[in-house]
Order: structure tokens, then C-alpha cells, then sequence
């Protein structure tokens, strides 16, 4: 029997009835939508309201017990979080219904959970989403010690089996670009992703915390209103199963049609953590498993819509997921790993500080990338004098004067463009992260530019081998440029990008090429070849390329600044440029609001949210 032909299609009086005789309960029966069961709202005659479910005739009985038992032992410990079932009339928490066809069908009657579905509410704070995860993190932990064994059981919407599901069912996706988007992510996710699968934690879970079965409620102002889960509805999918599971399907529902899906995505994560800490393999997984959970949807909706073609339920999260899968899976998996490890307070990137400790311990040793005698540091900097409110003033050949000028004047033969700054200088649609007049820019500087006249002969700090070389012509982008790949005594590998060179320094260059420290291997390209920018070399270090080659940014977003400068870090470890050449550091926010602290009353506080 499948479970499209077996759903039950009892009418809004056959539940008034059955509430009645069954549970003494008199009042008037609501649908509610589902996609395999039946479900009505019952409103008594006082207003308080119930829930009647009607199970799928394939339903298990031991199934629906467990899901019982399980609602009985949550609420133990966290009342409200699920609804709980009540005892019929005679005495039992499972009773029968029978359609006109004869056919017999289990029936619950279930507490009704005040609050708004996720999924009819527009606004998602980071508040809201930092509270899922940590809900969803405390009913992870509470379900550690509890088991059935019905939910040991061979079920479709098991991540595990997700391969599976895409293999059997992409083929009914109708679009064809995106059903082999789908097909392809099945492909990775069977080389990286299902060998770490043994290793994630099991225990029983809750397997369908998506945007309609997420309560919503609280607060009384504006910011507050619906912006915090009440509850969970809905338990038809609760098994044993992959224990980040849940974490995997509330972010692949909350993040559909954000603008932002993985900041999204890093909030729910670190509300998790907070109350259920994350293990490092589920976090390396995390982001593939997310994915997964929207290809499953696809592919079980595309087939189950075959069969009930006027079922609305079944597409109300279909279009979100064909807009959010492909700038999903846009992002590299070890990058979003590393957002999440982030989120959790970790380190973004772990390789990172071994990288770090390995060059500050031969920064003397490294040669000389171009000669930097007498520096001067600029300010490229949103507040700095030598930029304009104008844009089309930060252009090649003005901003190009007022450097010259600037750099004459303090009699320097080198100008050095810092390291994690942030810029205005960036205005091509590349840097853009959206379409909206509130979306990011992408401004945080990642590498050190080293402004110096067109022809300057540049060397390999160390010994290399070319990693990727490219001739990006686009307006602000890199122009020519190579990177090399550098091994630690380790055997681990870090990477050099020297961008804005000129065209000759590609003619003798190849892929696997072996550069010998302090060869002279480029040169820095003039204006009309270098991305239409003041002649100077970008130079950047990264710990993972994240096989993003030349078109790695040299740019990042000020959201995820931390990750990004975990994953380039500082180039002046090899460059060796005096600290005293650079301006004295700006207090980090932490330090701010400790002086202002000491230095102010109370009574002189104000009321931010989050102080600036």
C-alpha cells in the first residue's frame, strides 16, 4: 500500500462526530494541511482547542506509540515543546476510525500549541534563529536517553538514506537544469560526505523541524513579536537516526530565500551548540547534510506530486528550494565548515595557526618579494583622506595621482596597502553579494598591495611550485595573475597569490612549474592590464584554496571577516614590513565598551540592542 493511495479523506462532520463520541468533545472541526495523514483542529465550545490526527492507513501502530511515549517524555522536562496526547473515553491514547470503504485508520487526539507557524511569519531575526537552534539543541540532548524500537525503522526522509532517495526519484523532477544539479550534489556527496557518515552520533530524533511544524511566538514590541519558538508540531517522521539530523533540516528550511542563507545557517548553529555541543565530524558534514535535505524534498515531492497533483502542501516549499539550493551549494563545503567551526567558537580554519607559526618562525629567512625600503603605509580605508565620496575619484588615473603625489612627498619608494581593511574603493557588481540596497559589499582588504612603478621584477619568497595562473580581464579584477603552492616541513601546504601583474609574466609560466626562492618569476602590470587599478602587487596568503584557483577573492565580506582572515592570514609574516610602519591598531568592541565602562556612568548608558 503506498502512502499516497492510502492518505485518509474523512470529511470535516465524520471528525466532529468521532471527537464527540470518542472524547466527549463537542465543537466544530477545522482542516489542517498535510501531505500522507489527515488533521483537523477541533474548537470546543469553550474556545480551547484540539487536534485530531488521523493516521496514514500504511501508519505503524508501534510507530505511532513511540511517537506518544516520546511526547510524554519530553514534556517531563520541557512542557510545551510538544503537544501530548490525550486518553479516549475508553481509556486507550490510539483509537480506530473507519472510512465508508471500510478501511480502518488510527486516530490521536493531541493538545493543541498556541503560536505562529515559522514559515507565515516574514520576519527571522538573528535572535529567532539563534533560539531554533538552541530549542532544537535542547530536545537533541533530552532525546539522548530515549529509544523504541519502532523507530529503528527503514524510512524515506532518513538523511542516511539520501542517496538513495536521489538516485530512485530525481528522474521525476521536471526541470532539467535543476534535477541534475541534484544528481550532481548525489555525486559529491557520495565521494566527501557519506564516508564520515559512521562516525556522527545516532539517538532518536525529531527529523522534520521545517518552517510550518516551527512555532512562533513571545514579546509584545515590534522586535520581540514571534521572534521565538514556542513549540514543535508534527512528530510523523521521528526515528533513530543521524543525531545532526535535526540541525541539518531546521537550517535547510530557514535559510529558504534568504539573501544570506549561510549567516542564516551560522545563527542556528550557534544556538545549537550553546545547548548541545556539536561534534567536529558533525560539523564538517553539516553543510552537504543541509543540502541533502532540500535534494530529498525535491525528489520525494516530484514523485509524490505525480499522484496528487492538487495537493498544494506538497509544493509550498518546492520553489524556495529551487532558488536556495544553487546558492547553497555555491559555497564550498570546507568554507561553510569553517563559518560553522566559527559559530561555535572555534578556530575557522584549524590549519590556520600551525600556517601562522610556521612562517613567523622564518619571517627573517624569506626573501625579498620586491625592495621595500622606506615604506609608507597608506589608508585606503573608507575614512581615509586620499578617497572621495565620488567613486568615479578612487578611479585609475586619479587615485593614481594623489598616491604618486602622497608618496614623493614622504620621500618613499614603497606604498603598502594594509591588510584586513576595509574599503569603498570596490564598486563592480563582483563585489556586490546581492541585488538589494541593503545586501553586502564585499570591502574587507585579505592581502597587502605593495604600489610600486609597472615593470618592478617580483620574487618567489620561498620555494614554490605554480598552483594556478590567469589573465583576469574584468574591471577590478586581478589581470594576470599567478599563485603558488608552498610545502611545510609537515608535508601540509599553504598558498601565494600575486595578482595585478602584467601580461609578459604569464608568457613562461605553466601549472606545476617549480619557482626557486628568490627567482625572479613576474613583474607588476600598468594600469590597462591589471583590472584598471593604480600599478601595484596584491599579495595575499591562504591557507586552502578551496579549488577556487585564480578566481579566489582578494576581497571579503565584513560579516564573515573572522573566517576569511583565519583562511588568509597575515602576508606580512613573510614580507617582514616593520610594525612601526603601520598605524597603531583601533581597539577591537570589546575593548571600547570595557573603557567606556570605567570611563562612564550609568546614567550616560545607551539603549542599543547591541552597542556600536
Amino acid at each position: 500500500m503506498s502512502v499516497v493511495s492510502s492518505t485518509p479523506a474523512f470529511s470535516v462532520n465524520v471528525a466532529q462526530q468521532f471527537a464527540n463520541e470518542f472524547y466527549a468533545l463537542h465543537g466544530r472541526a477545522e482542516p489542517l494541511p498535510s501531505y500522507q495523514d489527515q488533521n483537523f483542529v477541533i474548537v470546543g465550545k469553550s474556545g480551547r482547542k484540539y487536534v485530531l490526527k488521523i493516521a496514514n492507513a500504511a501508519e505503524n501502530r508501534a510507530v505511532l506509540e513511540a511517537q506518544n511515549q516520546l511526547m510524554e517524555y519530553v514534556s517531563e522536562a520541557h512542557e510545551g515543546l510538544f503537544p501530548y496526547v490525550l486518553e479516549s473515553l475508553n481509556g486507550t491514547k490510539i483509537e480506530k476510525i473507519e472510512a465508508s470503504d471500510g478501511q480502518v485508520y488510527l486516530a490521536r487526539m493531541l493538545t493543541y500549541l498556541d503560536g505562529t507557524p515559522m514559515g507565515e511569519v516574514k520576519r527571522h531575526s538573528r535572535e529567532l534563529m539563534f533560539d531554533l537552534g538552541q530549542k532544537l539543541g535542547i530536545l537533541n540532548r533530552s532525546l539522548q536517553n530515549f529509544d523504541h524500537p519502532a523507530l529503528h525503522r527503514d524510512f524515506e526522509w532518513d538523511l542516511a538514506n539520501g542517496l538513495n532517495v536521489i538516485r530512485e526519484k530525481a528522474d521525476s523532477i521536471d526541470d532539467k537544469g535543476f534535477r541534475e544539479l541534484v544528481k550532481s550534489f548525489g555525486d559529491n556527496f557520495e565521494s566527501r560526505t557519506a564516508p564520515l557518515l559512521p562516525a556522527l552520533r545516532k539517538s532518536t530524533i525529531y527529523n522534520d523541524a521545517n518552517e510550518y511544524n516551527i512555532l512562533l511566538g513571545g514579546g509584545e514590541d515590534i522586535f520581540s513579536e514571534n521572534q521565538s519558538v514556542t513549540g514543535f508540531i508534527d512528530l510523523g517522521d521521528v526515528m533513530f537516526g543521524l543525531t545532526v539530523g535535526d540541525l541539518a533540516i531546521a537550517i535547510a528550511y530557514a535559510v529558504l530565500d534568504k539573501p544570506q542563507p549561510l549567516s542564516v545557517a551560522a545563527e542556528i548553529v550557534k544556538g545549537y551548540h550553546s545547548a548541545f555541543p556539536l561534534t567536529k565530524e558533525e560539523i564538517s558534514a553539516l553543510s552537504d547534510l543541509v543540502a541533502m535535505r532540500m535534494c530529498m524534498s525535491a525528489c520525494v515531492t516530484a514523485e509524490q506530486r505525480k499522484g496528487q497533483p492538487d495537493n498544494d502542501y506538497l509544493v509550498i516549499s518546492q520553489r524556495p528550494i529551487r532558488n536556495t539550493l544553487p546558492k547553497w551549494l555555491e559555497v564550498h563545503p570546507r568554507f561553510a565548515e569553517s563559518v560553522f567551526r566559527h559559530a561555535c567558537g572555534l578556530a575557522p580554519f584549524a590549519v590556520s595557526s600551525q600556517t601562522e607559526n610556521w612562517l613567523r618562525e622564518r619571517t627573517s629567512s624569506f626573501a625579498q618579494i620586491l625592495p621595500v625600503e622606506s615604506p609608507l603605509a597608506l589608508d585606503l580605508s573608507i575614512e581615509s583622506p586620499l578617497l572621495h565620496g565620488d567613486v568615479d575619484e578612487n578611479t585609475e588615473p586619479k587615485l593614481t595621482r594623489r598616491i604618486t603625489e602622497l608618496l614623493e612627498k614622504a620621500d618613499a619608494m614603497v606604498g603598502i596597502g594594509q591588510y584586513d581593511e576595509a574599503r569603498y574603493i570596490y564598486t563592480s557588481p563582483a563585489f556586490q553579494t546581492g541585488t538589494g540596497p541593503t545586501d553586502e559589499t564585499r570591502t574587507v582588504h585579505l592581502g597587502i598591495d605593495l604600489f610600486a612603478e609597472p615593470g618592478t621584477s617580483i620574487h618567489a619568497p620561498l620555494d614554490g611550485v605554480v598552483a594556478a595562473c590567469s589573465d583576469n580581464g574584468s574591471p577590478q579584477d586581478y589581470g594576470p595573475v599567478i599563485i603558488l603552492e608552498h610545502e611545510m616541513d609537515n608535508g601540509e601546504s599553504f598558498y601565494t597569490l600575486f595578482g595585478h601583474l602584467s601580461r609578459e609574466s604569464l608568457e613562461n609560466i605553466k601549472v606545476g612549474q617549480k619557482i626557486k626562492k628568490g627567482e625572479a618569476f613576474a613583474e607588476i602590470g600598468s594600469a590597462d592590464v591589471n583590472g584598471g587599478w593604480t600599478p601595484h602587487l596584491h599579495f595575499q596568503v591562504m591557507v586552502d584554496l578551496l579549488e577556487l584557483a585564480c578566481d579566489f577573492p582578494g576581497v571579503a565580506q565584513p560579516s564573515q571577516r573572522d573566517v576569511w582572515l583565519s583562511l588568509c592570514p597575515d602576508p606580512n609574516l613573510i614580507l617582514g614590513i616593520p610594525e612601526d610602519v603601520f598605524p597603531e591598531r583601533a581597539p577591537t568592541k570589546a575593548e571600547t565598551l570595557s573603557a567606556r565602562r570605567e570611563r562612564l556612568g550609568g546614567n550616560l548608558s545607551i539603549a542599543y540592542r547591541s552597542p556600536v
